[in-house]
């Protein structure tokens, strides 16, 4: 934009801390400086200091609680010149003891991230039957294993980067966002406006992912610019992505069961589960909370008794927001590695346990909550995964013992998960418009940020209008003109944006309808709606007298309206089985992933090659997750080390093995969905893979991981090689 600012952004060097000195007088000095903000400026501002993000405020006046927090921010007409000028402000820090881990946050004497307040929260308790006396009875055989995931960020190949213009009566914001309309909003609520009155755009080709949305960048740059009445632009570096943008910490799980002695089927008798999620400095976990990885626990197998204990855990850590499936993948690693655990133990096959442990299947009630599963492709899953990768034929058992292992050895594992992210979406509207050549508009607000969202609703009214797909247009990443079908996240658009969109497409063939009785002078029960391509309205009697789309595209226009309102009263998840083939060098600890194999029930397959991506590309994020990517913390200060692609590595294409996909298609059906009986598919692979490949470690070597990433020093270890 013409006359914009350029905004640079100073961070802390320590997770907690207070400022005793702040000195700007250099900085301010710089010619090219246009504004700095400090927390002594926002302290002393009557509207700065009320603004926060959750419980961040914009700048910590009062206390640093995490590492890479804003502490100072800049605005110059050139973008090395504000960079220049945040290393100018001088900053004295007081150093506060803090704690990074939930072990410590929830250690004896512990430093309290929050004054006063325990670190460790009430949990949310879910419980079917009484597992407690179900543990306690006699012959039964106790099983119990702690789990600790890993630190990981999304790792974005592109950094944060946006454009605030928020000087005139109506806020505009460019930004990587999931969802221009909440986009709008955002930027109207800095404001003091009603949300209608934001104006947003979304990017459609740099991609926006939940790992993105950490820090308070949008709020300095709108601050910047009502102050200096200029637009300011901002783009993050990669090591404030990395350290600021929201990353999952380390959670911890606590898991114990009872089996009957010398059983020779893994039927569980009882399930005890402590979530531990680290919840970060935010008093209230904003998106990857205990009751969301609770789930995982009980959603897959009908077990007898179960209870999960879902504690928050307040730390020195940056706020976990969104990474791919928010934050199944952890609580999918642990409770998936534990069964196999068990089944090794017992020397079974784990497909055996699976199958003795009660799978849902449709027409199965919630066992939490009684609502009714209409749609579950659960064991359809299981066994097109089995057949596809030969499982039952490469599976043997694993060693007895890890002493003694030589060369390279082969191993093949499988798990289950059951995930929320897909199989439902909020209430949502979106509008169709005829145009005067015959073709469609489509207004939804479901952002393409990469993932084929586009195509996918250019087939939606392609299929439902009878359309040659180069008659449909989509509008969807502007706020002006989109309808209102939430973010593109959770796995929800293929639901919002695709019951919308058809019912839309309903209610605009039935206006046509009518126009061309009204036109061909006769009824609509006497008219065929051409379904063919060929874009026209015919008496079925007589095919010659029709009346083509375009006809029909004059006044009154024809504009279809599709309003969904989340349904209740029913239970729904979206599953998937993996199998994961491993080759372990034992002499060097080295895991090599050689295949992996996804089946996830999608409802109804409907563009193949996105969701072809989408499952490709959570099976090599889940492969870095499991075998090398990890975000190391400086300990004295909290800080993370080397916030680079250096060292936070995504694979490479050379270390990406055979992937295999295919695709239940256990169709939904009206109320529940409108779309054909599609689910929500671009999350939920993600979580199996990584259980999976645990577990062929496990099958290859006989040891058990109970922490992330396998790296071949704990492997080595494992083997009393190290």
């Amino acid at each position: 934009m013409s006359d914009q600012l350029y905004m640079a952004l100073k961070l802390s060097p320590y997770s907690a801390a207070t400022i005793t000195a702040v000195d700007a007088t250099s900085a301010r000095a710089i010619p090219g400086v246009v504004m700095v903000l400090t927390s002594a400026d926002v302290m002393n501002d009557p509207v700065l200091s009320k603004m926060a993000v959750g419980t961040t405020k914009l700048l910590p006046y009062d206390q640093i609680r995490h590492a890479g927090q804003e502490v100072a921010a800049a605005v110059a007409e050139d973008p090395y010149v504000a960079q220049e000028a945040v290393e100018a402000i001088n900053i004295t820090y007081s150093q506060l003891p803090f704690v990074n881990k939930v072990q410590d946050a929830m250690a004896s004497g512990a430093s309290q991230v929050w004054s006063g307040t325990p670190n460790l929260q009430t949990p949310t308790i879910y419980k079917f039957g009484d597992a407690a006396t179900a543990m306690a009875a006699s012959g039964v055989t106790i099983f119990s294993q702690t789990y600790e995931s890993n630190d990981t960020h999304n790792n974005p190949i592109s950094n944060m980067a946006g454009t605030v213009q928020a000087n005139g009566g109506r806020p505009e914001l460019y930004y990587d966002n999931q969802g221009a309309k909440g986009a709008a909003s955002s930027i109207a609520g800095l404001v003091g406006l009603p949300y209608s009155r934001g104006w947003a755009k979304a990017s459609t080709t740099a991609g926006s992912f939940g790992s993105k949305s950490g820090g308070n960048y949008l709020q300095l740059a709108t601050v910047f610019s009502q102050r200096t009445g200029r637009p300011v632009k901002w783009v993050c570096t990669r090591e404030h992505d990395l350290t600021n943008g929201s990353r999952h910490p380390r959670d911890v799980f606590n898991l114990s069961a009872a089996v009957p002695n010398g059983s020779t089927t893994g039927a569980i008798n009882a399930l005890q589960v402590n979530i531990y999620n680290n919840t970060g400095d935010q008093k209230a976990a904003m998106v990857a909370t205990a009751s969301g990885a609770a789930g995982y626990f009980y959603n897959t197998y009908k077990l007898p008794n179960w209870t999960v204990n879902a504690y928050e855990v307040w730390t020195n850590y940056v706020d976990p927001l969104a990474y791919r499936l928010p934050p199944g993948p952890h609580a999918a690693f642990a409770m998936n590695v534990f069964l196999d655990y068990i089944a090794g133990k017992l020397r079974i096959n784990p497909v055996t346990l699976m199958q003795n442990n009660s799978m849902y299947v449709t027409g199965d009630t919630n066992q939490l909550n009684g609502f009714p599963f209409y749609s579950i492709g659960q064991p359809a899953c299981l066994n097109q995964a089995l057949t596809m990768s030969n499982f039952m034929s490469k599976w043997k058992l694993a060693p007895t013992s890890t002493s003694g292992l030589t060369g390279v050895v082969h191993g093949i594992g499988i798990a289950n998960t059951a995930a929320g992210n897909g199989s439902t979406a909020g209430s949502a509207s979106t509008v169709v418009v005829l145009l005067g050549d015959g073709s469609l508009e489509v207004s939804s607000g479901g952002t393409d940020i990469g993932n084929g969202r586009t195509e996918q609703e250019r087939l939606y009214a392609a299929e439902m209008m009878g359309l040659p797909m180069d008659y449909v247009t989509i509008a969807n990443n502007d706020s002006e003109f989109i309808g209102d079908t939430g973010g593109t996240n959770g796995s929800s658009q293929t639901k919002a944006s695709g019951n919308c969109i058809v019912l839309a497409c309903a209610d605009a063939k039935n206006q046509m309808m009518a126009k061309a009785a009204t036109s061909l002078k006769t009824t609509v029960d006497q008219l065929t709606y051409a379904m063919d391509g060929t874009m026209k309205i015919y008496v079925t009697a007589t095919p010659t007298q029709s009346v083509t789309f375009a006809q029909l595209s004059g006044q009154p226009t024809v504009i279809g309206v599709g309003h969904m309102v989340a349904p209740t009263g029913h239970a729904a998840n979206v599953f998937d089985t993996a199998v994961a083939e491993v080759d372990v060098d034992t002499d060097t600890g080295l895991v090599s992933v050689t295949s992996v194999t996804v089946v996830q029930d999608v409802g109804q397959v409907i563009h193949k090659a996105s969701i072809d991506g989408q499952m490709w590309g959570a099976m090599i994020q889940a492969l870095g997750q499991t075998v090398q990517e990890e975000m190391w913390v400086d300990i004295p200060t909290g800080q993370i080390l080397g916030a680079s692609h250096l060292d936070v590595k995504n694979p490479l294409f050379t270390q990406v093995p055979s992937l295999q996909v295919a695709y239940v298609q256990d169709q939904e059906a009206p109320p529940l969905s409108y779309n054909f009986g599609a689910k929500g598919m671009g999350e939920p692979p993600f979580a199996p893979v990584i259980p999976a490949i645990a577990n062929a470690v496990a099958n290859a070597t006989g040891w058990w991981t109970t922490t992330l990433p396998i790296t071949p020093d704990k492997v080595l270890k494992a083997l009393g090689k190290a």
